[in-house]
């Protein structure tokens, strides 16, 4: 059975990621994402590709916003994008999770992706996307991450850690239960399109989020304009609109309580690796496949070492409203899902297919690049993975303390083999 609802959408997504596409609504010219409807209306989310050309190296940088669940078909344009670069600089924290409260936030949430791509027939990113020869990681190491976080972060994130469990859950199981109740009166269809609506209308940027900026802005305006001369009013005014901007950036990409860091240390080092791909030789086009938050970040600080905007392009990520009208997606990039929440889930897409278990406590995947994957309790108790193109195995039994395994943790690569066991012992063989 397939499960598609409305979810109320305070869910934690990291949303991402312009040639002329006819829409109902006009796209704008700026952003990285966009839903053609609004809170009470259906439309369609797109987001918007743009290219960014250094005058002196020539070195063009690609900025492509990412989103966790989105149609299969907007992830192969990324494939196709990721292909053509010389470079890909790949989002994700790297490194071995150790025990602790960021281990269970963010495994936590990673788990209901898949729950959520059932609920709205999504595909997921890593159901399609395959990285090549040419992708490098972009991100910071999980030490480095875990540098920025202030001291009490682990304890803020464990005290709230069971609210957002409990919310979630809620919503999933009532989502669940609503659309269990009214299938037999309403099309598949119907129901997809009706989650997909709540949850972009909520977590994406629309024509009436926008015009509501533009009029606060406009009577923060007025309002300083009124409270002195003219000559003043317009200094203040300027000054209270440059002020507001900043606010906004410091508001955008300041720490949350869950996750210090996220965006602006990363996007520092991303753009350290940039520097460094665009100092090798001339004329690279370096493609970022970002989730759609660092964007707007990243962009300012590209400007401002003298890159232009050479290209940009919106694209449609996800169908709500053409869903919703009878317009679905081809055959082939339809996701199958059996669906039973908190007890089991099988998806399959292409050749990308996966089984949870028990609130995802035992999974199984296996991505298109032969890339399987086990986990029992949540990597806690035991986490096997294989690549079989990169030719590399690792398993580990209990997790790692102080990044040293409690038990046994194996990685092998080729030949090439490490053993490291009850938390001081290391044999390379």
């Amino acid at each position: 059975m397939r499960a598609r609802s409305f979810l109320a959408a305070t869910c934690v997504v990291a949303l991402a990621s312009c040639t002329a596409i006819e829409t109902e609504v006009p796209l704008p010219e700026k952003g990285y994402d966009f839903y053609t409807g609004n809170e009470e209306e259906q439309g369609d989310v797109y987001l918007r590709q743009v290219e960014f050309t250094h005058a002196t190296n020539g070195t063009t940088v690609v900025l492509v916003p990412m989103i966790h669940i989105a149609e299969a078909q907007y992830y192969r344009a990324v494939q196709a994008e990721m292909d053509a670069a010389d470079v890909v600089l790949l989002e994700g924290i790297g490194g071995s999770s150790n025990l602790g409260p960021m281990k269970l936030i963010t495994t936590y949430l990673f788990s209901n992706y898949p729950r959520w791509a059932a609920l709205g027939g999504y595909a997921q990113q890593g159901e399609v996307i395959v990285p090549g020869k040419n992708a490098r990681s972009g991100d910071l190491s999980l030490e480095e991450f875990k540098g920025q976080m202030p001291w009490y972060t682990p304890a803020v994130q464990l005290a709230l850690f069971p609210f957002t469990v409990v919310g979630l859950e809620t919503m999933n199981a009532v989502s669940y239960v609503f659309e269990t109740l009214s299938y037999p009166l309403f099309a598949h269809d119907g129901y997809e399109a009706g989650f997909r609506h709540v949850f972009m209308s909520a977590l994406v940027e629309h024509d009436g989020k926008r015009k509501a900026k533009e009029e606060a802005a406009a009577k923060e305006k007025e309002k300083g304009a009124e409270a002195q001369d003219a000559a003043t009013a317009e200094s203040s005014s300027g000054d209270a609109a440059e002020a507001k901007e900043e606010g906004e950036d410091e508001d955008e990409d300041g720490p949350d309580l869950l996750l210090p860091g996220v965006l602006e240390a990363r996007n520092v080092q991303v753009l350290k690796r940039i520097a460094e791909f665009a100092a090798e030789r001339t004329g690279q086009r370096i493609v970022l496949p970002w989730g759609g938050a660092h964007m707007p970040g990243i962009e300012k600080e590209l400007l401002a070492q003298g890159y232009t905007q050479s290209a940009a392009q919106w694209r449609l990520a996800v169908k709500v409203k053409k869903l919703h009208d009878g317009v679905t997606p081809e055959d082939e990039d339809t996701p199958f899902d059996f669906y039973v929440p908190f007890a089991l889930q099988v998806r399959k897409l292409d050749s990308a297919w996966s089984l949870s278990m028990l609130f995802h406590s035992i999974t199984w995947e296996h991505a298109p690049d032969d890339d399987d994957a086990f986990s029992l309790l949540w990597d806690l108790a035991f986490s096997w993975g294989q690549n079989q193109r990169k030719d590399t195995v690792s398993w580990q039994i209990l997790p790692s303390l102080f990044d040293r395994p409690l038990l046994f943790a194996y990685d092998g690569e080729g030949e090439k083999t490490n053993l490291r066991f009850l938390l001081l012992g290391n044999v390379e063989f």
